[in-house]
């Protein structure tokens, strides 16, 4: 475990966009990045890997110096491989008998229960911060109301208390997915996907040449067009589990950096980015700070909070710190793609900061009054509270 050098100065301005990279300039860089099974050539805490995502854990992570006392840790990780969701198979593609689409995979599974026990390595062996055996008032989890964050976490458990029977919080409405009914943010994600850069995008070769291969169109199978979105979870969901793929590897890499744009465009890079995610994930946000605000007065007892979600969860997070954290290009957040925020305690001046942690790098490391007053500047709670139903 190495050590991180001391807070970083804090900027009390919000980070500016940088300008969107179109689709066509994107496409013409190398992939970065593996896209071909959980065990990356070089290693899971090294490189971005869409099927196991790098993470922290006790080998490459970076502690802060002593004189910070880690007092609370809040994680909110995408669930890990799956099959595709049906929607997004084609007319070539083989249902199996007794599995369900979408559904964790075995292979899911085995990195579910290793994601846990990277975490309990680190914040139990390492840093002595996790209780030796399960609390409930010290320890929680969350899940979505999609099975597949329950399948995770019946995996992921074994890896940090595997004798212990515990259930993880699900709730009926859900700003952890999120499956609040928000219809400003619906209107803000098609007006960023409404754009000549999108609309470029969207006309590129790639869709017809696909669609000619596996045989659909616009008329039979239109969730495959005005985004790679379908493309790419069929293709990946293949390769992450080691299935044959019927493109050559230039089509797939192409579909890949597209998927990539995509998110880069719609959650991060975009100038209307921000405020989407105010409406689709300031709901959690402002819950997610109220956490920090409880702990800091004592009224909170749980030190570990760990939220299992989806790409969505992730995405619409990352939008709504997209002023807030330098994450160079964004790619779609893969399996097991996770952000941990770290309280810390300053004791010699009483003090609290707050280090926010992405694929297991350290990203932000602020006194918490900055990341209150983003918040406060943006103003996410009231602007998030305000999400209205769309109008049927």
């Amino acid at each position: 475990m190495r050590y991180a050098l001391t807070i970083a100065s804090v900027a009390s301005l919000a980070l500016a966009h940088l300008e969107p990279i179109s689709a066509e300039d994107y496409v013409a860089r190398p992939l970065f990045g593996y896209h071909w099974g959980s065990q990356s050539p070089l290693g899971v805490s090294e490189t971005y890997n869409y099927c196991n995502m790098p993470r922290a854990n006790k080998r490459s992570y970076q502690n802060v110096t002593s004189e910070y006392k880690l007092a609370y840790v809040e994680v909110i990780h995408r669930h890990q491989k799956r099959t595709p969701y049906s929607s997004n198979m084609l007319p070539g593609d083989v249902k199996e008998e007794g599995v369900r689409y979408p559904q964790i995979t075995a292979g899911g599974k085995v990195d579910s229960k290793q994601h846990g026990l990277d975490l309990f390595q680190l914040y139990h062996d390492e840093l002595g911060f996790l209780p030796d055996e399960y609390d409930e008032e010290l320890v929680q989890w969350r899940i979505t109301n999609n099975n597949i964050t329950q399948q995770v976490f019946d995996s992921l458990i074994t890896g940090m208390y595997p004798n212990d029977n515990i259930t993880a919080e699900l709730r009926e409405v859900d700003n952890l997915e999120p499956n609040l009914d928000c219809h400003q943010a619906d209107d803000l994600k098609k007006a960023i996907r409404s754009t000549p850069m999108w609309y470029d995008e969207t006309n590129m070769t790639i869709y017809d040449e696909l669609a000619t291969q596996d045989g659909i169109n616009a008329t039979s199978h239109p969730g495959f067009y005005g985004s790679i979105d379908h493309f790419f979870d069929n293709l990946s969901t293949k390769t992450c589990a080691g299935d044959m793929i019927n493109v050559t590897n230039s089509q797939f890499e192409t579909v890949m950096k597209l998927g990539h744009w995509e998110y880069d465009y719609t959650f991060y890079s975009n100038p209307n980015a921000t405020d989407y995610g105010i409406y689709k994930y300031g709901n959690f946000t402002t819950e997610l700070a109220s956490h920090f605000q409880e702990v800091i007065s004592g009224e909170r007892k749980v030190i570990y909070q760990h939220n299992i979600a989806h790409d969505g969860s992730i995405s619409a997070l990352t939008a709504l710190l997209s002023k807030y954290l330098d994450l160079g290009f964004f790619q779609w957040p893969g399996m097991g793609a996770e952000y941990i925020f770290e309280l810390y305690h300053q004791e010699s001046n009483d003090s609290y900061h707050l280090r926010i942690l992405y694929s297991g790098v350290e990203r932000k490391f602020v006194p918490i009054d900055d990341f209150y007053n983003y918040l406060k500047d943006l103003n996410v709670e009231e602007i998030s509270s305000q999400c209205a139903p769309s109008s049927s």
